[in-house]
């Protein structure tokens, strides 16, 4: 057919071509143009016959948890309160005559800290006493009149009303004279009381009055005085920790919290004496949901003061095993805190975590973990939940949180070999 048209077409444009030579060309244009197809065919024939490349798998740094005994741990804050706290004040009214401290000194039990004017103590003393000297000498003259009205009523000299009366009379004067007596004592005392004594061995703080103040019971605090040594440092216990004590401890409770405590001082300074928990509450505060507690610790050095906040670190004496997790492994988010977990098909699953308290570059699981489970340590950021992944297993250092490769080589590694490289 081509070759029937060229000719027509060629005439049609008023060319002068030979037809052989028309021919001849048309036939070689044509045959380049099979052969082009040909070999674009014969391309796509072995593109679409070869087999598609795989992808590779994410490699990921994983680590086998392993459980470790474990003491039920809480840092909690704490505010420092003193041992022993008295407002000092007078008991008796009088002009301060002597203040015998320094202000924010130390003092010992019984030192004498003020001194009230005695004269008019001394004064109602004197009087009290010859008050009582009256009243012993009327006593004696009743008592007298008393002895002789008996021997005088059997004589018929006095009526027996006369002898009541007289009964009543010494009567009166007996308690005249113990009247008098209790008197005396109180002046005694209230002179006594002109000296002004520490309750106890302690600082004393700013004194609220100066020498030439009339000062008494109405008139409040003459200076306050705390004992430093020891110091108890109060706090608050959650009911779900207290619960969780109670209960590993269940057949072995006789009431008291059996902890170990210490402190943290601001700044992260732990303090070197051990502390003794010496209270706690029988019961949850409503409002709070808490239970108040409090722990005593020397301060022979007066570095813990009333008033410091501070860290409290409980821990039980008996501990409880606990799967550990290295800190690496551990994502924080919104919800809480995660590890991605490698199951025996090495895919990757989220888990979502409970822990407890630090150990080292560990933390220690409530719940979320069982012990022989695979973690992402490295390489999380390239995987997500159901992918799989080509794991590459590795140990942790405890203290340190090194990674280094599992010793032996391989992919496992037992728990007894782990624990003697002190890795887990």
């Amino acid at each position: 057919m081509m070759l029937e048209v060229l000719p027509k077409w060629v005439e049609s444009r008023g060319i002068c071509v030979p037809l052989c030579q028309v021919v001849r060309t048309s036939a070689a244009r044509l045959a380049a143009i099979v052969c082009v197809l040909t070999l674009l065919a014969g391309c796509t024939d072995d593109k679409a016959d070869a087999p598609a490349p795989q992808a590779r798998l994410p490699v990921v740094q994983v680590a086998r948890v392993h459980s470790a005994p474990v003491a039920l741990y809480s840092e909690l804050p704490a505010r420092i309160e003193a041992s022993e706290k008295v407002e000092i004040s007078t008991r008796v009214e009088g002009l301060l005559e002597e203040q015998l401290f320094t202000e924010g000194s130390a003092v010992t039990a019984g030192q004498v800290l003020f001194r009230l004017e005695k004269a008019p103590l001394e004064a109602a003393l004197h009087q009290a006493q010859a008050d009582l000297e009256g009243a012993e000498g009327q006593a004696r003259q009743t008592r007298s009149q008393l002895a002789r009205g008996r021997r005088l009523l059997p004589r018929g000299y006095i009526s027996q009303a006369d002898l009541e009366s007289l009964v009543s009379k010494d009567a009166q004067a007996q308690a005249a004279v113990a009247a008098r007596k209790a008197a005396l004592e109180q002046a005694q005392l209230n002179l006594a009381f002109a000296e002004i004594q520490a309750p106890f061995s302690g600082q004393t703080g700013a004194a609220s009055y100066s020498v030439g103040s009339l000062v008494g019971p109405a008139q409040g605090t003459l200076v306050e005085l705390v004992r430093l040594d020891p110091v108890r440092a109060s706090f608050q216990l959650t009911q779900q920790e207290v619960l969780d004590y109670r209960l590993s401890h269940k057949g072995n409770m006789d009431g008291a919290l059996r902890f170990e405590a210490r402190l943290k001082l601001p700044g992260g300074t732990e303090y070197q004496e051990p502390g003794t928990i010496d209270f706690t509450a029988p019961e949850v505060d409503e409002k709070t949901g808490t239970v108040e507690g409090r722990a005593v610790f020397r301060n022979a050095d007066h570095l813990l003061l009333p008033g410091m906040y501070v860290t409290l670190i409980l821990e039980s004496s008996e501990k409880k095993s606990r799967v550990l997790v290295p800190q690496i492994a551990v994502h924080q988010e919104l919800q809480g805190r995660s590890v991605l977990v490698v199951g025996s098909d090495n895919k990757v699953h989220r888990r979502a975590l409970e822990t407890g308290r630090r150990l080292g570059a560990f933390w220690a699981v409530r719940s979320g973990l069982d012990e022989g489970e695979r973690v992402v340590l490295t390489g999380a950021q390239s995987v997500r939940a159901g992918a799989q992944v080509t794991p590459v297993n590795k140990q942790v250092d405890r203290e340190t949180g090194a990674v280094t490769d599992v010793v032996g080589g391989g992919g496992s590694q037992d728990a007894a070999t782990e624990k003697r490289s002190g890795a887990l």
